[in-house]
């Protein structure tokens, strides 16, 4: 119940802006039409868009044109956050060392546990691989490791930001509440306390313009400045926890309402080149983009009966406004840039 509550606040989340061996959400489903603008598929991506590794295994190329994705062969795979997607990482999930760990619950864990948070920087894909302590990085179809020079310590964190060349983990270490901070070797190099008030269990972390900022559960925004977080104004989400299928977002003084439908509870994340990005959590989990006049422009969404595990921080949008997401399946854990469909 501890972990539910934290994954549904993390859906609340606003930018100035999940074994069960099997899981009771039904499969996703959409609809066939794209987003516009969304760029063709490639056979390998061009690496250089914000974050995105030069190398990935992808799709096969096709010959449709810069604003179309063709559907998948199998229709129902339409708006599938993994089977109608470009593939940027595939990670293994199970006891080895090159492998990411997933821990169902029992006795000594309430939840089950497993890769919380993702990032991607300067070319690469970085993996909170919480239950073993380290962060994995992919890049180029290989693997490498950054363990925690602490990873003694009890920690638990809920989100990560790679900015400058250092890893920013938020949540709790050793009982405090506070961003840690790591070098690329693992060693920890210092902590930013947290905002006082606020609860560390549901944050965003994030780059932006070279800083990097933290969103609240009460869906304040900050930026680190000279080690503390100063706060930023200028959005506002009214009553985020209803589950209503509405959210209503205030963009410089326009109200936008943002419709999921029935028994969805929807949370904005990041509003980006005038997109606004947005979690639903209701009968699948998905991932919904909006315009500024509240359209949705497209959605995808997670096959339930294939999944593994719910991150908490599974969604990544580049400066440019590129949606990424992490989803834990059976067969291993997936990034993908899904096909937004409508």
């Amino acid at each position: 119940m501890r972990k539910l509550i934290v994954f549904l606040l993390s859906a609340v989340l606003l930018l100035v802006l999940v074994s069960c061996t099997s899981s009771e959400l039904p499969p996703a489903s959409g609809g066939s039409e794209p987003i516009d603008g969304e760029p063709e598929i490639t056979a390998e991506p061009s690496g250089e868009r914000d974050g995105l590794p030069s190398e990935a295994p992808t799709a096969e190329p096709t010959a449709a044109p810069a604003d179309e994705y063709p559907l998948p062969e199998d229709p129902e795979a339409a708006g599938d956050c993994v089977k109608d997607a470009e593939i940027i990482a595939h990670l293994p999930i199970g006891d080895g060392d090159d492998c990411l760990s997933f821990i169902p619950a029992h006795d000594n864990y309430e939840d089950d546990e497993g890769p919380n948070a993702f990032a991607l920087a300067d070319g690469k894909v970085y993996v909170l691989d919480l239950m073993n302590h380290r962060v994995v990085v992919y890049e180029d179809g290989e693997l490498s490791f950054i363990p925690f020079s602490d990873r003694d310590t009890h920690d638990h964190y809920t989100a990560m930001a790679v900015v400058g060349g250092s890893i920013y983990l938020v949540g709790t270490t050793g009982g405090e509440r506070e961003v840690a901070v790591y070098d690329m070797s693992g060693e920890r190099t210092g902590s930013i306390p947290l905002p006082d008030g606020t609860d560390p269990g549901a944050y965003a972390l994030y780059e932006e313009d070279g800083s990097l900022m933290l969103l609240t559960n009460d869906l304040e925004a900050f930026r680190l400045k000279d080690g503390v977080f100063v706060v930023e104004n200028g959005f506002h989400v009214s009553d985020p926890r209803v589950v209503n299928g509405s959210v209503t977002v205030s963009v410089d003084g326009a109200d936008i309402r943002l419709d999921a439908g029935e028994s969805t509870a929807l949370g904005v994340y990041r509003i980006v080149n005038g997109r606004i990005f947005c979690i639903g959590y209701g009968a699948e989990v998905s991932y919904r983009v909006y315009d500024l006049n509240g359209e949705l422009l497209g959605a995808t969404a997670v096959e339930g009966s294939s999944a593994l595990y719910y991150p908490i921080s599974s969604m990544f949008v580049s400066s440019e406004g590129e949606l990424c997401v992490m989803t834990c399946m059976k067969d291993g854990v997936y990034i993908t840039m899904p096909h937004l469909r409508k």
